[in-house]
């Protein structure tokens, strides 16, 4: 009787277990589009130069005099407003509102985020949400400051690669959001469709008669 060689053996059992498993793996077709259908998990938090306000009958009593300047989740319709079509694993196409971006983003993904980089560097004198600063919960992957002469009325130039935040639930993408509305004894403004949400326990450094709203909320994608 003949004997098989035990590293035969070996050799046939490493390749039928990489058959298996090549079997197994998922194949993926691209493109693959995400299109957003509703908004959910809308959350308001207000600040005044005494800190956050947490009583519910006066944070609905501000809200009820402001809510024109925030998002309205039962008249606005989110549905296709925001498309993202994965054509390869790491790259994306992003149209918001009907308007598709010329080039393509890079798709980046981390066990806590999804980023859609933008190829070019952007470049500021300030930032764009000054109230914010430090308070954002993401950041884009390239960010770099450098301080320039204050004699240009700003103090540094800011060089990034901007990126929409976005993180996995189940088979959806979900998009987090927020909307803010600040006032105080000489003037207001407000701005929605920030795609961030706040640190836990932000410090703001209001004035006494500041007032500043804030609309939490997530923005709802499937195929």
């Amino acid at each position: 009787m003949k004997h098989i060689h035990p590293y035969l053996v070996i050799l046939f059992c490493l390749i039928f277990v990489s058959c298996e498993k090549e079997s197994s793996e998922k194949i993926i077709n691209y493109p693959i589009t995400y299109k957003s259908y509703s908004i959910s998990d809308i959350r308001y938090r207000i600040f005044t130069s005494d800190g956050e306000i947490s009583s519910t009958t006066v944070k609905q009593n501000i809200i009820d005099r402001h809510k024109d300047f925030l998002t309205d989740s039962i008249s606005e319709n989110f549905e296709d407003r925001i498309i993202v079509t994965y054509t390869t694993q790491d790259s994306v196409q992003v149209s918001y509102d009907g308007l598709l971006e010329e080039k393509q983003r890079k798709a980046i993904e981390t066990p806590e985020m999804i980023y859609w980089e933008k190829q070019d560097t952007s470049m500021f004198e300030n930032i764009n949400f000054p109230f914010f600063e430090n308070y954002f919960k993401y950041t884009s992957l390239f960010y770099e400051e450098f301080q320039i002469p204050t004699a240009t009325g700003f103090t540094r130039i800011i060089k990034t690669m901007e990126c929409y935040y976005a993180t996995k639930k189940r088979e959806e993408i979900i998009l987090p959001m927020l909307d803010y509305y600040y006032k105080n004894e000489y003037e207001y403004h407000n701005m929605k469709g920030i795609n961030n949400e706040l640190i836990e326990n932000p410090s703001f450094n209001l004035p006494p008669l500041g007032t500043l709203i804030v609309m939490e909320y997530q923005i709802n994608m499937k195929q």
